[in-house]
């Protein structure tokens, strides 16, 4: 967690699950999600840790608690489209996983070898 936003993380032995990147809107723009990206797959590459995630938009609803970014709200303007979520997740080496579809949008991202 930074002051420009937080990664929410389930961490098991074996494997890292992406819950939720989010960067505060008055922080938005400044690579701050970027940076964050960079956090977790230098975690996973130094843990030889896989990470999955499933793309969709944030919202608060079904969440075990309030997100703080969240519930500060957004404009329509400052907000990723889903369909160009796997594009910017592919940045950092994620990639659709076999079984991807418009229902299931699991993505993966497989440690670098040292």
């Amino acid at each position: 967690m930074t002051d420009a936003g937080q990664l929410w993380l389930k961490i098991k032995e074996d494997k890292i699950h992406l819950e939720c990147i989010a960067v505060n809107p008055d922080e938005r723009r400044k690579g701050n999600g970027r940076k964050l990206m960079g956090y977790l797959t230098e975690l996973a590459d130094e843990t030889n840790t896989i990470v999955s995630l499933e793309v969709s938009t944030v919202g608060s609803k079904g969440m075990m608690m309030p997100h703080p970014v969240v519930e500060l709200g957004s404009s329509k303007k400052n907000k990723i489209p889903v369909r160009s979520l796997p594009k910017w997740y592919g940045k950092f080496g994620f990639k659709k996983t076999e079984g991807y579809t418009e229902k299931k949008r699991t993505m993966l991202y497989t440690p670098k070898t040292k």
